[in-house]
């Protein structure tokens, strides 16, 4: 049975990064990614197969990259479904690599992955919203998607639909409801919503002040290379707040 790669993309502002395959030992040794066995698969409309190939032209693993020959591959294992190959779609036209840059196409992509409960396309599609790319500008559909996003547990996206509560952008300003999504991203030791953790107990903003949680919130941020947060942290700790 032909398998798949693991999904090898990770999640930026408004699109995919594609970064080398990593597999366990045994999913490699049992994965063939022979380029004339893919093509002879996906030839015969195996989806995997497809997308696989896709990876091969994207990446030049064992043939001469051709970006566009990896569009083409993707389009059609995009076609029947595919999640993967949609969200890269999605960022191949987001981003023009290979393809004439379009936000619409863009947006259909992210959209198509986004009905599938993809919780990365959902959050690609509120940030389009947000800046108005490939469709109309709209803060609060913007924060809609964020939402869909943080519900299905998604760190990044209860970030982002804590900052709409936060900011009053797109939602009525609520710190409270803003303080538990923080909360809820920061441990999932999303770095940023740790230090913003730390700024609400810092400020007393949707919570108790309270400089010995702010100083520990800091912390975490900071061991994670949060810049900010090591800034903020270096000042509580020289005026001797929140420390005992």
């Amino acid at each position: 049975m032909l398998q798949r790669v693991t999904k090898i993309l990770i999640t930026v502002m408004t699109g995919w990064l594609v970064i080398t395959p990593v597999m366990a030992g045994e999913q490699a040794a049992n994965l063939n990614m022979d380029p004339e066995y893919l093509k002879a698969k996906a030839g015969q409309g195996n989806v995997h197969a497809q997308y696989n190939l896709g990876l091969l032209y994207l990446n030049g693993l064992g043939v001469e990259q051709d970006i566009s020959t990896a569009e083409e591959w993707f389009q059609k294992a995009a076609e029947q479904g595919d999640i993967e190959a949609q969200m890269q779609l999605g960022y191949l036209y987001d981003v023009g690599q290979g393809v004439k840059q379009s936000d619409a196409q863009a947006f259909y992509w992210y959209r198509q992955a986004a009905k599938q409960d993809e919780a990365d396309a959902m959050i690609n599609l509120g940030q389009m919203y947000l800046d108005g790319r490939g469709v109309s500008a709209s803060a609060e559909q913007a924060c809609n998607w964020f939402e869909k996003a943080a519900d299905l547990g998604n760190a990044h996206g209860q970030y982002l639909l804590a900052e709409c509560l936060l900011d009053g952008n797109g939602r009525q300003p609520d710190p409270q409801a803003a303080a538990e999504w923080f909360r809820r991203a920061a441990e999932q030791d999303d770095a940023i919503a740790q230090g913003r953790m730390g700024f609400l107990y810092e400020e007393g903003i949707g919570v108790e002040p309270d400089a010995t949680r702010a100083v520990d919130w800091y912390r975490r941020a900071a061991r994670q290379g949060e810049p900010q947060s090591q800034f903020n942290l270096g000042v509580m700790l020289s005026e001797g707040r929140g420390v005992a």
